[in-house]
């Protein structure tokens, strides 16, 4: 595990599944059924992709045979939220320049994963109005 490549990493990370497992497994341990129940897979398939996400120490198994994310398993789940972010903003990111950016925000690209993307500039005016309004409301102002 020592000479362990991103690319090796890119490889259990592009499986839709194993994705589905780490994701299901970011708020309990969950045993082998359940997994398959929750992401309809057959108990051979389940099986087989817990053995590879446990070989590339993004999960381990509990003594009680649930599964849970590592800590690894966690810094890469969180990680990955940036790789979807800038892919689901791809037009975005291809005509703007986010290096011109101090690079802890760029680092932090992730974190605008929960919020929606508004390119109208009277429309952003008007949100950021709504924003106001409702925080001096929330205030009592």
């Amino acid at each position: 595990m020592d000479d362990y490549r991103v690319e090796d990493l890119f490889v259990e990370l592009a499986s839709e599944v194993r994705l589905g497992i780490l994701r299901e497994l970011q708020t309990n341990g969950l045993k082998t059924q359940e997994i398959a129940r929750r992401l309809d897979l057959t108990s051979t398939e389940a099986v087989r992709q817990l053995q590879r996400l446990n070989e590339a120490s993004l999960i381990q198994r509990r003594p009680e045979g649930s599964y849970i994310l590592t800590e690894y398993g966690k810094l890469q789940l969180q990680l990955s939220v940036s790789l979807e972010f800038v892919l689901k903003h791809k037009k975005y990111f291809l005509t703007h320049d986010v290096w011109r950016l101090p690079r802890q925000f760029v680092d932090r690209l992730g974190e605008l994963s929960q919020t929606n993307l508004i390119m109208d500039t009277q429309e952003c005016m008007s949100k950021i109005m709504q924003i106001f309004t409702e925080a001096r409301n929330t205030l009592g102002v």
